[in-house]
């Protein structure tokens, strides 16, 4: 039982000692799971090996993973309870020393049980009239009422974790499982339930989110992102560093909770699941091959989703400290599953790298894959995707912003559909944070003009390839209308009317422009990297039509 001296006069660093314990135990045992991840399980399956001996080995190998897991949630359920514990055993004491100091500065005397005792007036003469004591005693009984209910306060709270600590199953380590791995996941979100740490103190804004990430401590970041990875790894402002952890955290203990689940009963609901696994296999598969090897080339995980077709955000480099970013919407029939696109993101880093050869990290490049593009030709006539899309992109590019800084340079690149994303993002309130908007093989982006898009027309980029139809096809649906006669006609960004810069393209069709060594790259890249303000016109974007910044 918590009494008034022990919360007054107690020092809440004495559980700095259980809570590093369990925070080391924590983390080695994620070391251990990413080791056996990266170094047997990915190896095994790179090695090709097939037959009974392959199987069993695999089986044994994902046993070993299931019970890691299982060990990694219940130390974190441990930590987190004991975080939590700290954090509101400080919060509580806090109030009270208030109260207390408040009580003093009126001139009461606080006794050792939290009852007080005055025979005095706040000034410290004695009361001079019957209305004075009167006030003065209801004064004392109002600050012991607070007194009291400080204390009750924290033997409440004590009292709750007490039994959430009490209620942890460790045994569940030595059991293993499917059941196991369920109580381990249980334990971690009970471990999670109303603590001060609670998911709906994030802020939705991106730029509110960068502020209230900054003000918060180390612990106290390191408490969001093991208790709710999922929702910190999809919070438009955070750091990327942060966004990364807490999405593999997340994405690790989806798959796991997947393969732990009981197969649904709907054979809809087992086709969708079946689904949803291989998506977020996938999206974990291709971090790991792309951080090992000689040419290893590391993904930052920004965001993602494994219902339906799937959703991702991936960035190659950290664009919270490149100097130039660009962040890549691809357009019909791009699944986030599939990770469409990850090659022209790849691509365009490399082009966009070699323009600044001396200088390493300078350039992030981004797939942002976090709408639901239409899967067919004719389903790419609609608006709705695009209208559902834009905020999402909106906000994304607002958060790479408030982390970014006012004096980077952001390229928002839209290929097809993805460009209706783009356009629609752009043209709506006070536009979208990018320094140039460039869009490859646009139907349009529903504005006639490029001073509809809230940014110096300048800096709106347009290419159209040789024997690319869907400019042309996807006019009458996404072009914006010019009343120049008596007949309307639809206008794309490549129209010599809209007013953006129409860059010169060399390839052929609708996917050509990210073709290795290309002029469509390379001038792509010279936007993304800005050199149009070099004083060198070789380094500036070749142009058909239009008139470039400088």
């Amino acid at each position: 039982m918590i009494t008034f001296q022990t919360l007054r006069n107690a020092n809440p660093a004495w559980l700095g000692v259980p809570t590093g314990l369990w925070e080391d135990v924590e983390r080695k045992l994620r070391a251990l799971e990413e080791r056996m991840t990266q170094d047997v399980a990915t190896r095994l399956h790179q090695a090709g090996w097939l037959g009974h001996a392959a199987d069993g080995a695999g089986a044994e190998v994902r046993a070993l993973q299931d019970k890691l897991s299982t060990a990694v949630w219940e130390a974190a359920a441990m930590v987190t309870l004991l975080r939590a514990t700290r954090e509101q055993f400080v919060t509580d004491q806090a109030s009270l020393v208030r109260v207390v100091d408040e009580a003093v500065a009126q001139r009461f005397d606080v006794r050792y049980d939290g009852t007080l005792a005055t025979t005095v007036m706040a000034d410290g003469n004695p009361p001079a009239t019957e209305a004075d004591r009167i006030a003065r005693d209801n004064q004392h009984l109002d600050l012991e009422a607070r007194i009291r209910s400080c204390v009750e306060t924290a033997n409440q709270s004590d009292r709750f974790k007490t039994d959430l600590l009490f209620g942890l199953r460790p045994g569940d380590l030595a059991a293993g499982g499917v059941a196991a791995r369920r109580n381990a996941l249980e334990d971690l979100r009970e471990a999670s339930h109303d603590t001060v740490f609670g998911p709906a103190l994030v802020p939705r804004e991106p730029v509110a989110a960068a502020e209230w990430w900054r003000r918060l401590s180390d612990e106290q970041r390191e408490m969001y992102v093991n208790l709710h990875p999922a929702g910190i790894g999809r919070t438009d402002g955070l750091p990327a560093s942060v966004r990364d952890k807490a999405n593999r955290i997340a994405l690790d203990q989806e798959i796991t909770a997947l393969r732990s689940a009981p197969p649904p009963s709907a054979p809809h609901e087992m086709v969708a699941r079946e689904q949803r696994w291989r998506n977020l296999v996938r999206i974990r598969q291709t971090l790991i091959d792309h951080e090992n090897g000689p040419d290893a080339r590391p993904l930052m995980l920004l965001a993602f989703d494994g219902r339906a077709q799937g959703r991702v955000v991936l960035s190659v480099g950290n664009p919270d400290t490149a100097d130039h970013v660009a962040v890549y919407v691809p357009g019909t029939k791009a699944e986030g599953g599939e990770l469409t696109g990850l090659d022209r993101v790849f691509t365009l880093h490399d082009a966009a790298d070699r323009l600044t050869p001396r200088k390493a990290g300078d350039v992030a490049t981004v797939l942002w894959m976090d709408y639901d593009a239409p899967d067919t030709v004719p389903l790419a006539m609609s608006k709705a995707y695009a209208d559902n899309a834009a905020p999402r992109h909106d906000a994304f590019i607002d958060g790479v912003r408030a982390q970014n800084g006012a004096g980077r340079h952001i390229t928002v690149v839209g290929h097809s559909y993805g460009s209706v994303v783009i356009g629609d993002a752009a043209r709506r309130g006070d536009g979208i944070a990018a320094d140039d908007i460039v869009v490859a093989g646009s139907p349009g982006i529903h504005v006639d003009s490029a001073d509809d898009l809230n940014i110096d027309p300048r800096h709106v980029w347009a290419q159209e390839a040789r024997g690319d139809a869907v400019p042309e096809l996807g006019a009458p649906f996404h072009g914006g209308l010019r009343w120049d006669g008596p007949i309307p006609h639809a206008v794309v960004p490549t129209s010599r009317d809209f007013g953006a810069n129409v860059m010169t393209t060399d390839g052929h069709g609708h996917s050509s422009y990210w073709d290795e060594g290309s002029v469509s790259l390379n001038n792509q890249a010279r936007v993304v990297m800005a050199t149009y303000t070099e004083a060198n016109p070789r380094l500036h974007p070749e142009l058909e039509s239009g008139d470039q910044p400088s």
